[in-house]
C-alpha cells in the first residue's frame, strides 16, 4: 500500500476482519475443492473510506471488504429490496415539517453481515490476507453481493412484524 496513511488503512482492514470474524461471515474452505465442484470464486475488494469530525479533521479510518458483485454470476434469485423513491422522501419529510414531527434515523453498523445466506457463495480470500489453497465459504451477506439488500429487507421486514406495513409500499408503516 503507497498511501502515507498506510498504517491507518491497515488497522482499518483489521477491525473489518475482526467485526466479520466475531460475526461468523464466513468460514475458509479448501480452493480445490470449491474448484472441483464447480463453484464460481467471487474476487473481493477493499473500499475506504475516513471519517471527519465538525472541523474537518480525520477522526477514523474504515476498510470495508466488499463481494466484486459485478463479477457474480448470474443467477435467477429475486434481488428485490423494498426503497423509498426520493420524491416520497421528500413528501414524508415536508408532512414532518408541517405537522412539527420529530424524526428519528438509524445506522446498523454492519447491517449486511447479519443475514443468513440461503446457498453456498465462495470469495477468494482478502487482499493482504491470502492464506495459499483457501478461499472463502460466505455464511452471511457481505456488501457487494447482488442478493445482500433483499436479506437485510427480509431481516428488517420480520423485525418490524410484516402485517404492518402500508399496502401500497412494503418499505412505509403506516401505524405509527
Amino acid at each position: 500500500m503507497a498511501s502515507e496513511y498506510a498504517s491507518q488503512w491497515i488497522m482499518g482492514m483489521g477491525r473489518e476482519i475482526e467485526d466479520q470474524m466475531k460475526l461468523e461471515t464466513w468460514t475458509k474452505v479448501a480452493r480445490k475443492m470449491v474448484e472441483e465442484a464447480g463453484h464460481f470464486i467471487i474476487p473481493l475488494r477493499w473500499v475506504y473510506a475516513y471519517k471527519l469530525d465538525e472541523q474537518g479533521y480525520v477522526t477514523r479510518f474504515k476498510a470495508r471488504l466488499v463481494v466484486r458483485g459485478d463479477q457474480q454470476p448470474e443467477d435467477n434469485e429475486d434481488t428485490y429490496a423494498a426503497t423509498l423513491r426520493a420524491r416520497t422522501f421528500r413528501v414524508l419529510m415536508a408532512l414532518c415539517c408541517l405537522e412539527d414531527l420529530e424524526t428519528e434515523q438509524y445506522d446498523v453498523k454492519t447491517a449486511f453481515l447479519y443475514n443468513k445466506l440461503k446457498h453456498a457463495i465462495y470469495c477468494q480470500m482478502p487482499p493482504g490476507y491470502l492464506e495459499p489453497g483457501l478461499c472463502l465459504k460466505l455464511l452471511k451477506g457481505l456488501y457487494g453481493l447482488r442478493i445482500a439488500p433483499r436479506l437485510w429487507f427480509e431481516e428488517l421486514w420480520l423485525l418490524q412484524e410484516a402485517g404492518r406495513s402500508t399496502t401500497r409500499r412494503r418499505c412505509l408503516r403506516d401505524d405509527l
